[in-house]
């Protein structure tokens, strides 16, 4: 049951303010917004993410080989000198102030 109240909105029984346009752009909002469960694929950056500023090439068989802007994903860091990180398939050390 609805009722007008004094902003011109109606007011429900429960004596809560409720404005269909507003309502109805909510629901349309709401409507557009992907599925969680659907966007498995979607990469979000994060802090976890690492963009190269210089080229690097591996040394030894742990080290990554990457190029300047390569994005990388930050495993975990090793050492304040030396992280491990993936890019692509591969995963190895880096050189912290690489990135």
């Amino acid at each position: 049951m609805f009722g007008f109240g004094s902003s011109g909105d109606y007011t429900t029984t429960d004596g809560m303010d409720y404005n269909p346009l507003i309502s109805s752009v909510d629901n349309t909002i709401n409507a557009r917004l992907p599925d969680p469960s659907s966007t498995t694929n979607l990469r979000i950056p994060t802090d976890r993410q690492l963009i190269a500023k210089y080229d690097c090439e591996a040394e030894k068989n742990d080290e990554l080989t990457f190029r300047k802007d390569d994005k990388l994903e930050l495993i975990r860091k090793e050492s304040a000198e030396w992280w491990v990180a993936k890019l692509g398939n591969k995963q190895g050390l880096v050189p912290a102030n690489y990135f």
